[in-house]
C-alpha cells in the first residue's frame, strides 16, 4: 500500500504542466528562501518545506561567546587585581608619608637651636631663662635648653598655650623614669613639645611678685615651693600642667570660649569629710578638685586668686609662729584644699571653666613619696627606698609600694 501511494504520488508529480514542475523546484532549500515560492499555492509550497528547524546559536557561537566570557573575566580579575595592588601600594606610600613626617619633624626638633632671632643674648640679662627645658615627647633622652622669654613664646605660638604640657622639678636632676612618664602623657595629649620649669627658671618669676618672694625663702618644706612654682608658671605663661607620674589619657576638651579645664580628683561622702578636713579650717567640700593637672590661659583670674589665697594662708600660719608643717598643713596652705576652695567658692559656674570627671584627661599615680617629711633638706629623697635596683643612683619607680610622688 505504502508502495503505491509513493508511485501515485510520483505519477501526480509527472502529469504537472512545465510551468507547475519548473515551480515545483523552488520554495526554500536548505530552510534558506527561493525566489518564486510566493508564487505557489499554499498547498504546493508546503510540500517543498523543510521540516529542519532553524538554529537560533550555532556551536560555533557558542564557543566564541564562551571564549569572550572567559576572556572579559579574566580582563576584569586583572584589572581587581590591578586596583588592589594600586591599593596597597597608595597605602605604603601614605604609611611611609607619615613615617617620614615624623621623622622629619622629629629631626627639625632635634636639629633645633632654640634661637629667638637674635645672634646674642638680651642686653643686661633682660628675658634670659635659665632651667627652662624643652623635652621630646617621642625620645626623652633628647632635651635643650630655652634661654629667653622671646624662645618660648617662639615655641609656644606653634599651640595654643593651654595645650603646651609643663611640669615643675624641685629636686635635684630628674630622673630618666620620670622625664619618659612625663613625655608618655604629651604624647597620649597629642602635643610636640613638653617643658620641665627646674627652679632657676621659675625663681624669676618671683619678681612679679613681691609678696611671694618674700616669703617664698621661709616656706619650710620644697613640695610647698613646688605647689607655688605650678601656679606661678600657670599664671604668668600658661599652659597644660601635670604632675610626672600622671598617666596622660584624652587632650584637654579646648573648645572656644574655654580658658581653664580642672579635674575632679575626688568626689567624698559626707563621712569621709572630717579627716580631710584635718586642721579644722578648710570648707566641707565634697568634691575635690585635682592639682595634680590643669590646663589654663595664661592671666587667668583662677590663678590670680590661687596665688593671694595660698599666700594669706602661709603668711598667716609664718606669723603665727607655726612649728608644724606635717603633710595636712601643706594640703591647706599651698596644696589641692586650695584649689577646691576657689574653685568651688568663685568658679563654679564660670561657662568658660570646664571640670571633667576623674582620671579622664589623666591618672595621678599618686604613690606619695613627698609625705611625711620627706621633702625636708633632712631627709635624702635619693636614698634606696622607692628607687629600682636598691641602689642609690636609681631611676625612680613608678611601680614601687612606696613609689615616689614628690609632688610633682
Amino acid at each position: 500500500m505504502r508502495l503505491r501511494a509513493a508511485l501515485c504520488c510520483l505519477g501526480t508529480a509527472a502529469s504537472l504542466p512545465p510551468r507547475a514542475g519548473a515551480l515545483a523546484g523552488r520554495g526554500r532549500r536548505g530552510g534558506e528562501e527561493v525566489a518564486g515560492a510566493e508564487e505557489l499555492p499554499g498547498w504546493i509550497a508546503n510540500l517543498f518545506t523543510s521540516d529542519k528547524k532553524e538554529e537560533p546559536v550555532t556551536k560555533v557561537q557558542l564557543e566564541a561567546l564562551a571564549t569572550k566570557k572567559l576572556a572579559t573575566e579574566d580582563e576584569l580579575a586583572t584589572e581587581k587585581l590591578a586596583t588592589e595592588g594600586e591599593l596597597e601600594r597608595v597605602t605604603k606610600e601614605l604609611a611611609t608619608e607619615d613615617e617620614l613626617a615624623t621623622k622629619h619633624r622629629a629631626a627639625e626638633w632635634a636639629k633645633l637651636q632654640l634661637d629667638d632671632g637674635t645672634d646674642e643674648a638680651p642686653a643686661n640679662g633682660e628675658g634670659v631663662i635659665q632651667g627652662l627645658e624643652w623635652m621630646d615627647p617621642e625620645d626623652p633622652t633628647h632635651s635643650q635648653n630655652v634661654t629667653s622669654s622671646a624662645q618660648l613664646a617662639s615655641l609656644t605660638r606653634r599651640e595654643k598655650p593651654i595645650r603646651v604640657p609643663y611640669t615643675v622639678w624641685s629636686f635635684g636632676e630628674m630622673p630618666a623614669a620620670a622625664r619618659a612618664s612625663f613625655c608618655e602623657a604629651a604624647l597620649n595629649w597629642e602635643t610636640s613639645g613638653a617643658y620641665v620649669w627646674h627652679m632657676p627658671a621659675v625663681e624669676p618669676l618671683l619678681d612679679m611678685h613681691p609678696d611671694w618672694k618674700t616669703v617664698w625663702p621661709k616656706m619650710p618644706r620644697t613640695v610647698m615651693k613646688s605647689d607655688v612654682a605650678r601656679y606661678l608658671v600657670a599664671y604668668e605663661r600658661g599652659g597644660t600642667y601635670a604632675d610626672y607620674d600622671v598617666r596622660g589619657r584624652s587632650p584637654p576638651p579646648v573648645k572656644e570660649g574655654t580658658s581653664l579645664v580642672l579635674q575632679v580628683e575626688q568626689t567624698l561622702e559626707r563621712w569621709q569629710v572630717s579627716p580631710r578636713s584635718a586642721t579644722g579650717r578648710e570648707k566641707h567640700y565634697l568634691q575635690r578638685i585635682a592639682q595634680y593637672y590643669f590646663s589654663v590661659e595664661p592671666k587667668h583670674p583662677f590663678f590670680e586668686k590661687v596665688l593671694a589665697e595660698s599666700l594669706k594662708r602661709v603668711s598667716g600660719l609664718l606669723e603665727e609662729g607655726h612649728k608644724d608643717w606635717s603633710d595636712k598643713w601643706v594640703l591647706w596652705s599651698t596644696g589641692p584644699d586650695i584649689i577646691t576652695t576657689v574653685y568651688h567658692d568663685e568658679f563654679e559656674n564660670d561657662p568658660s571653666v570646664v571640670l571633667v570627671p576623674q582620671d579622664t584627661i589623666g591618672k595621678h599615680l599618686s604613690a606619695g613619696a613627698w609625705k611625711r617629711g620627706k621633702d625636708t633638706p633632712a631627709v635624702n629623697l635619693y636614698s634606696t627606698e622607692g628607687l629600682q635596683g636598691g641602689g642609690g643612683g636609681g631611676d625612680f619607680s613608678l611601680d614601687a609600694a612606696e613609689g615616689v610622688d614628690l609632688y610633682p
